[in-house]
């Protein structure tokens, strides 16, 4: 290979590498429109890391609130969770808030208001609280679900008794 054909191979990788680096500065901009939505609005979106932020907050918020109906809006079900020392399957949103005392504790309650988006666990499986109390990631609806939406945030496992 040449010096000239050297010298354009390189010139073409660094303009690739700058025009990669500019679409990242971009894409790392704040959007307060995802982060300050309302759960309903945490669909799968070409900028999954904000729709991760924005479903922290709206989680955190409606934790700290005791709103019961919305945390229970948020969980793909059925969900596994241990009650009273026995595994069970909480089924709906209904089953949900009648336990929901037991299911968030205090324990979980405080960890999920101290939490900080940058210190969350993030692993293949998805995002989580302290040190796994509550995992959530992308959810597949269910096949009986009508939605246009392929995949939504959702609370995917609740570790109350760690």
């Amino acid at each position: 290979m040449n010096l000239k054909a050297i010298s354009i191979k390189l010139c073409l990788c660094a303009s690739s590498i700058l025009f990669s680096t500019q679409l990242m500065a971009q894409s790392a901009k704040p959007q307060n429109n995802i982060v300050n939505t309302k759960q309903s609005d945490h669909s799968i979106t070409s900028n999954c890391h904000y729709t991760a932020v924005g479903f922290f907050h709206v989680l955190q918020e409606n934790i700290v609130q005791k709103d019961k109906k919305a945390v229970a809006e948020m969980v793909k079900y059925p969900l596994w969770i241990q009650l009273n020392e026995k595994q069970i399957q909480i089924k709906d949103q209904k089953q949900f808030i009648e336990h929901y005392d037991a299911i968030i504790t205090p324990t979980i309650e405080k960890i999920v208001q101290e939490q900080k988006f940058k210190d969350l666990i993030s692993t293949y499986r998805g995002m989580a609280f302290g040190n796994g109390e509550i995992w959530y990631s992308n959810a597949c609806p269910d096949k009986d679900q009508k939605t246009d939406q392929a995949t939504r945030m959702k609370i995917i496992g609740i570790n109350n008794s760690m």
